[in-house]
């Protein structure tokens, strides 16, 4: 739909939206729709001011990049994090808004390429900064929209909705994926008193690399492929039925979080000895449930686990080649503010 073009703002824009565990449902959202998704408070800030020319794209923290392009190389991608931000000023600029150049500085608690959606949390709040600094008022599920075409459309990363709308809309959320946009989402609440308990392996993947692999093996109809989509498919169900309880039992909830480890292990090939060295002394150490996710073959896996035995937890990973991090659900997802 077109817009017209609005005077730009001179005072800066700045938009936080977190990264996300997956529950249940990698490669789903993709396939069949369904997924389950917590935000976590983890976050990346994206903050745009004005410049006379060019763009100046910066990232600090894990992320750690910088380039400046002409209006010529918006549009033109070099398989790098700043191509979520280029992309975004891209899809900006072809809703009829006139892009002129900004600077953007990006910063980050998020650990990148891990299987927490760092990517999908700069482009859902790279899209709401630029489009606020721009003079539009989206609502969330416009930015969430505009975000997946920067994946989609401009970056053909292969991935599915979920990481952009779980981004955007935060908290715990139950959505199904089967249509563009998502067809229906439903929101729950994770106990004040269960910790999500994140290890980073340190070992980074190219999420696109693996993803495309992954749709290879699915046009080709592998058995083990097919398999993952029907028997995740029906945990999703289940995990689903118990959130909406009037009371839910996470410790039912729990035991599918492992199951569908298990079966993205088994049927995706995806895991590796370290995330299962993770996952088993998780389990062994009070975790209510334990999983890889994002699309694994390295990367992150998390545990959820009642407060008291958080600290064991930790403890036994600690003694293991990771990062440790200990959060919990983040109840909002993208924030904008101006300044």
């Amino acid at each position: 739909m077109p817009y017209p073009n609005f005077k730009k703002n001179s005072r800066f824009v700045e938009a936080t939206a977190p990264g996300r565990i997956c529950l249940a449902g990698e490669d789903i959202d993709w396939t069949t729709g369904p997924s389950v998704l917590c935000a976590i408070d983890l976050k990346i800030t994206v903050k745009v001011s004005e410049r006379k020319a060019d763009y100046h794209l910066k990232t600090s923290g894990p992320l750690n990049s910088e380039i400046v392009l002409s209006k010529e190389q918006i549009g033109k991608y070099s398989r790098q994090i700043l191509d979520y931000t280029n992309a975004s000023i891209k899809v900006i600029d072809d809703l009829g808004v006139d892009a002129a150049p900004v600077s953007v500085e990006i910063k980050s608690n998020l650990p990148a390429k891990s299987g927490l959606s760092s990517s999908a949390a700069v482009s859902v709040a790279s899209v709401a900064a630029l489009a606020r600094f721009y003079g539009l008022s989206l609502d969330t599920a416009t930015v969430c929209d505009l975000a997946y075409k920067v994946e989609a459309e401009e970056l053909r990363t292969g991935a599915g909705q979920m990481d952009l709308y779980s981004s955007g809309m935060g908290g715990l959320i139950y959505l199904d994926n089967s249509t563009e946009p998502p067809s229906d989402m439903e929101r729950f609440v994770l106990p004040d008193d269960i910790d999500i308990v994140i290890a980073d392996t340190l070992v980074p993947r190219n999420t696109a690399d693996v993803i495309r692999e992954k749709r290879k093996r699915f046009e080709r109809k592998e058995p083990s492929i097919l398999k993952y989509i029907e028997t995740t498919t029906d945990a999703i169900r289940q995990m689903r039925s118990f959130l909406k309880s009037e009371v839910p039992d996470f410790e039912n909830i729990g035991s599918i979080v492992t199951r569908c480890h298990r079966l993205i292990r088994d049927y995706m090939g995806v895991s590796t000895d370290l995330i299962e060295k993770c996952v088993d002394l998780s389990l062994e150490n009070g975790a209510l449930g334990a999983k890889l996710t994002g699309t694994g073959m390295g990367g992150c896996m998390f545990a959820l686990v009642k407060k008291e035995n958080t600290p064991a937890l930790v403890g036994s990973l600690s003694r293991l080649p990771v990062k440790i991090y200990v959060t919990r659900q983040a109840e909002s997802g993208l924030v904008v503010s101006e300044n």
